[in-house]
């Protein structure tokens, strides 16, 4: 194959060089040696073509895979391979917190997340899936603080539901998920640098474990009856939404 593609690159210089000569030729109406360069050119022309219905028809059976159940199937043990949680089925899968769509008219793949919208044309699977993991993997792996987390979630939350009239905290009052993100990030140039997407991921590895409990409180997340208001959060094992957050004290917490 090596040799094959080395004999077109030649062939194609060959047809440049010539095309150039049988010009020159049929300026000067040497009949003779227009004769015997044409022919060459046509030689090597008809390589050239050979070669080209070659590669057409190895891009046809590509995209005969792309389209087939196969292509899918491929897709989706290559995200078993670089430990890539996925949801959904082909051409949309969501891999919290983008979104992988493939456009089967335009041939193409694009990631689809909060500052995100990237398009791929390259649809070799693994290719496809590298890419991928590089998103994945840059927002999974940012260094994550438990501790500093919830500190910063009980202070966004004592500032959201005030106090009562004995200037006490109102302890276990229900506030959305939402209203912590937008008070942490009041400032555009906060949103840049801490987006949507990251708080997610953050919340998300907070929430794989069972009970949170932080100091002296206990946070219960929750669904909102009102799906707009729900985020969907990835675990190990499942995906839940959430749209909820009460902070309880211990002393006062009844489950």
């Amino acid at each position: 194959m090596l040799e094959s593609k080395l004999d077109i690159k030649r062939d194609i210089k060959v047809l440049q060089k010539r095309y150039e000569e049988l010009v020159n030729l049929a300026k000067e109406w040497n009949i003779h040696d227009f004769n015997s360069c044409h022919e060459t050119i046509c030689s090597s022309f008809s390589k050239i073509k050979d070669h080209l219905e070659e590669l057409e028809n190895n891009v046809k059976q590509k995209e005969e895979l792309f389209i087939s159940p196969e292509y899918a199937a491929i897709i989706e043990r290559l995200f078993g391979e670089h430990n890539i949680g996925f949801l959904g089925r082909f051409p949309v899968y969501e891999i919290f917190p983008y979104r992988l769509i493939f456009n089967i008219k335009k041939k193409q793949a694009k990631i689809v997340g909060d500052k995100i919208r990237e398009k791929n044309y390259n649809l070799n699977p693994e290719s496809i899936v590298r890419w991928v993991s590089e998103k994945y993997n840059a927002i999974w792996s940012r260094r994550f603080d438990e501790d500093e987390i919830c500190q910063e979630l009980l202070t966004a939350y004592q500032y959201i539901v005030g106090f009562n009239s004995d200037q006490k905290v109102r302890w276990g009052r229900n506030i959305l998920i939402r209203e912590i993100y937008n008070l942490w990030t009041i400032k555009s140039i906060a949103k840049e640098k801490y987006t949507e997407s990251m708080f997610l991921v953050d919340l998300s590895k907070l929430l794989r474990k069972n009970s949170i409990e932080y100091k002296d409180y206990i946070f219960i997340f929750s669904s909102h009856r009102d799906s707009k208001n729900n985020y969907r959060f990835q675990s190990p094992n499942n995906t839940r939404s959430f749209g909820i957050l009460a902070i309880h004290k211990k002393s006062e917490y009844r489950a």
